[in-house]
Parts: C-alpha cells; sequence; structure tokens
C-alpha cells in the first residue's frame, strides 16, 4: 500500500468524525454547569475567576453570614456588694428617776406633826397651828399635833405644840432629845427657829447661826429616819440695831433666810426628806403687829406655805 492512500482514506475520516461530533455538542442539550459555577452562557466578566479544571479541587463557597445578626447579650454585671449596716447604737439607759416625796407611810392612819419653835410658833391663840390643821383635816387627813406644850388658848381642840418664846436655835437643839422621848414619834416635823437669834443682844453673824439650823437639822434626819422636816425662813424684821454685834436686825434676818434659801436646797435629803417652805416671801413688814410677830391674819398665810410643803408627803 502506497503511503499516499494511507492519508487519502484515514484524515478524511478523521475530519468527518470530529465535524459530527461538533454538530452534536452544539445541537444537543444545554450543559447545567456544577453547583457554584457559572453558566456557560454568562457574559464573561474581566473579573471573574476561571472554572475549575478537572484537576483543580472545587471549593466550596464560605457561608453566608446573617444579615442581621442578633447581638450577643452582654454579660451581667456582678452586683455590687451591699455595704454592711453599720450596727445600730445601742440605746443608752434611761436615766433612773430622781428620788422625790413620797407619802408617808400611817400605820394607824394617823399623821403626827410637831410644831417646832418660839413665840410665833406658839402664836396668837394658837396661830398658824389653827389654820394648818383645819387644811388638813379638809384634805381628808387624820392629824395629831404632838409636842410637850399645851396653849389652852388654842382655837382649835388639838393643842399640842413645841414652841417656846425667847427660844434660841441653840436652845432647842440642848432640849430636842428630850422633847422627842416624851411624844409619840411625829412624822413631819416643823421648824421654825431663828428669830431671836438676829432680833435681840447677839454676838454671832447670820452664818453662824445658819450653821446652827443645819446642825438640827441633820440631828432631826439622823433621830428621825422614817419622817420628814420642813424648815421655814422666819417673818422679815422691822429696822433696829442689835448689840453687841452692832447690825441692823432686818438685815440680818433677811441675811438668815437667804442663807436658809441658798442651802436647804442643797442638802443631800432634799427633796425626799427635807423640804423649805419659805415664809418670808409672803410676808412683810405691815404683816407684823409689833415689828417681830405675825398677826392673826399673816398667821393663815403661815399655814398655806407650809401646808403647799408638805403636801407631797401626804
Amino acid at each position: 500500500m502506497s503511503t499516499r492512500t494511507r492519508g487519502t482514506g484515514l484524515f478524511p475520516a478523521i475530519s468527518l468524525a470530529l465535524t459530527a461530533a461538533c454538530d452534536a455538542r452544539i445541537e444537543g442539550p444545554p450543559h447545567e454547569p456544577p453547583a457554584g459555577q457559572p453558566s456557560a452562557t454568562a457574559a464573561p466578566s474581566s473579573t471573574a475567576e476561571p472554572a475549575p479544571t478537572a484537576s483543580t479541587p472545587v471549593q466550596s463557597p464560605p457561608p453566608t453570614a446573617d444579615p442581621d445578626p442578633e447581638p450577643e447579650p452582654e454579660p451581667e454585671a456582678e452586683p455590687e456588694p451591699e455595704p454592711e449596716a453599720e450596727p445600730e447604737p445601742e440605746p443608752e439607759p434611761e436615766p433612773e428617776p430622781e428620788p422625790g416625796p413620797q407619802p408617808i407611810p400611817l400605820p394607824d392612819g394617823t399623821l403626827n406633826v410637831m410644831p417646832l419653835g418660839d413665840s410665833i410658833t406658839l402664836g396668837v391663840e394658837g396661830g398658824y397651828r389653827n389654820d394648818l390643821f383645819e387644811l388638813l383635816v379638809a384634805g381628808g387627813k387624820s392629824i395629831d399635833f404632838v409636842g410637850t406644850q399645851h396653849d389652852s388658848s388654842t382655837k382649835i381642840a388639838d393643842k399640842d405644840h413645841e414652841g417656846h418664846p425667847g427660844y434660841t436655835i441653840a436652845n432647842a437643839r440642848a432640849k430636842i432629845d428630850g422633847w422627842l422621848d416624851a411624844i409619840p414619834t411625829p412624822h413631819i416635823v416643823l421648824v421654825m427657829l431663828g428669830t431671836n437669834d438676829e432680833a435681840w443682844w447677839t454676838t454671832k453673824q447670820p452664818s453662824e447661826t445658819r450653821d446652827e439650823m443645819l446642825e438640827l437639822t441633820d440631828h432631826l434626819l439622823e433621830r428621825l429616819p422614817d419622817s420628814a422636816v420642813i424648815v421655814a425662813t422666819i417673818p422679815p424684821q422691822s429696822p433696829a440695831n442689835v448689840e453687841p454685834i452692832d447690825r441692823d436686825r432686818g438685815e440680818m434676818a433677811a441675811e438668815f433666810n437667804d442663807h436658809l434659801r441658798a442651802d436647804i436646797p442643797a442638802h443631800a435629803a432634799y427633796g425626799t426628806r427635807l423640804f423649805l417652805a419659805d415664809v418670808e416671801a409672803v410676808l412683810d413688814l405691815g404683816d407684823l403687829y409689833d415689828g417681830i410677830h405675825p398677826t392673826r391674819e399673816a398667821h393663815r398665810e403661815i399655814a398655806d406655805v407650809f401646808y403647799e410643803a408638805l403636801r407631797p408627803l401626804l
């Protein structure tokens, strides 16, 4: 076989076969591109990546991001620790109530009262004792005035007392124990002494007279532990010079009373067993019939002052 014959018969056949294959490709059904690859008919893009070849592995497209992702919740802030409560201050203890006057116990229901003093306690026809007795009885109390003295001119039926004309504080202090031994124990002692210490002959200053009164008061409180003592200021005195101290008795009486107003309330027993009756505060010189002794009407004023002082004890 010659070379020309081989060429003439083989190449035309191959050419026909290729032509038929091309026609079949064109006329056949469209080729579906693999998922994720562009269609063969799409317009080529200058920026499009070349289609993968058989030797290039197909890469999966990146996951599509959620267009509106929900924001992740912010972590809750740890609660701030509550500040420790300051401990409440312990309440201050309530102050103990200050002791005050207490009613005097009366086993037999009768209040024994000892009027202790000088001629003013004796009084005109019983002096203040008449009015004080009536005030106490009107207040529903059973009263017994006690003392070694008995004044028949007293207006009330109870005529006992311990009023001694001319007596000073020192005179009364010297006799008090004997008087107390001779009478029922008094629940209340009414002391009005000092007039004779200032009105007549004397060498003592009012401060010395005050000291004698405080000593008598302390003795009564010690001798009568279950009783109360009421000390009175003395009535005012008309002016007159007193020998040998060479001082005006009115000034000395007023000075003595000032000492009592200062020192009786300063006493440890004041307000419980010791009290002050300020007689001078309700009287003036017009209430004296002789410049020393109160009138009958003035004695009513004295009775009122004593009653107000002892009423807390009833």
